[in-house]
């Protein structure tokens, strides 16, 4: 069908998210900054003053952030009770309206920084507000996070997270601090904070592999994906953007084990391969390990035979854990 050749063709694109780029010496200084003041434009200005290049400065943003602003569990369940319901503005006029909002806005972020945690919104909200300080376009984005593998094939139906856009040289990326500060226990728990430094700069294309905007032109492709094609798209986990990932097959989440009777997973990374690559079915490993090819592609083939409805991921293991790289489903 026309719509899944689109959705093909954009996936099989490459995908480099910010080129390797040393960040080395910007993500040091940015962790050793100790902030004196409780002004977000004022922050942001002191932080990013010994960089001269705007996407050094948004770095030195994304990590100060990560390193300093822990996820608050006890809010998101408040949320989702609707015991932190926001107080309607009140307004004559458009502008009157806009200048509220406004105001409204500068309050949350003031309120993220001086508490130093918060959800998602809270994340977001703060990086933009830092980055338009210093004259960096970005966008607060809204959507839906589908990276769990229990989600793949379901179409998405509410709108559960907010991330960020950022225009570097020209290019629109994107952005998630709430993801890349650390994980959440069960069903939010506890947070645990472990830096991810691949939700930086992210292709929109890769993004699109767990985050689903609510609006067509915040996914930053000449032609947006409707939500059945993304429930189709393999889900990908922390370990594909933290290591990352820049090419795998199949590149479609859903295979069918009537017309495919044995897969090859197939997966290249950036860098050095990790000490550990597992493929679990339905959370039980897999006997075997992963080969690398001659084309420096880690492969593993499994049999499909009589196997529906199996959740299949692929694992890896390095210094600091065990993420998730990518998942797939059979039907």
């Amino acid at each position: 069908m026309k719509k899944y050749k689109l959705l093909l063709f954009f996936i099989l694109l490459s995908l480099p998210s910010f080129g390797q780029r040393d960040f080395t010496k910007v993500d040091q200084f940015a962790r050793a900054y100790h902030a004196k003041t409780k002004d977000y434009k004022v922050l942001a200005q002191d932080l990013t003053t010994p960089f001269d290049n705007k996407t050094d400065k948004a770095r030195a943003i994304y990590v100060w952030i990560t390193d300093n602003i822990k996820y608050d569990c006890k809010k998101f369940h408040k949320r989702a009770k609707g015991k932190a319901k926001k107080e309607p503005i009140q307004f004559r006029t458009e502008a009157e309206k806009a200048q509220k909002i406004a105001q409204r806005m500068e309050a949350y972020a003031a309120t993220t920084l001086k508490k130093k945690k918060g959800v998602c919104e809270d994340y977001a909200l703060l990086f933009q507000k830092m980055c338009g300080a210093i004259g960096i376009e970005s966008e607060f984005v809204t959507g839906h996070l589908g990276g769990r593998p229990e989600n793949l094939g379901k179409i998405p139906q509410i709108f559960n997270h907010a991330w960020n856009s950022i225009k570097l040289d020209g290019k629109w990326y994107l952005v998630d601090a709430t993801l890349g500060s650390g994980t959440v226990e069960g069903n939010c728990k506890k947070f645990h904070k472990k830096f991810n430094s691949g939700l930086f700069m992210t292709q929109p294309k890769d993004m699109l592999l767990t985050h689903f905007p609510d609006k067509p032109e915040w996914q930053y492709l000449e032609q947006p994906l409707d939500k059945k094609a993304f429930s189709q798209l393999p889900i990908a986990g922390a370990g594909f953007y933290q290591v990352p990932v820049i090419d795998y097959f199949p590149k479609e989440g859903i295979i069918s084990a009537k017309e495919t009777k044995t897969v090859l997973f197939k997966v290249k990374f950036a860098k050095k391969g990790p000490k550990m690559l597992r493929l679990t079915v339905n959370g039980k490993q897999q006997p075997g390990d992963f080969e690398l090819d001659k084309d420096g592609y880690w492969i593993y083939e499994y049999s499909l035979k009589n196997r529906r409805n199996k959740t299949m991921s692929i694992l890896i293991k390095d210094q600091q854990g065990i993420y998730q790289v990518l998942s797939y489903k059979s039907k």
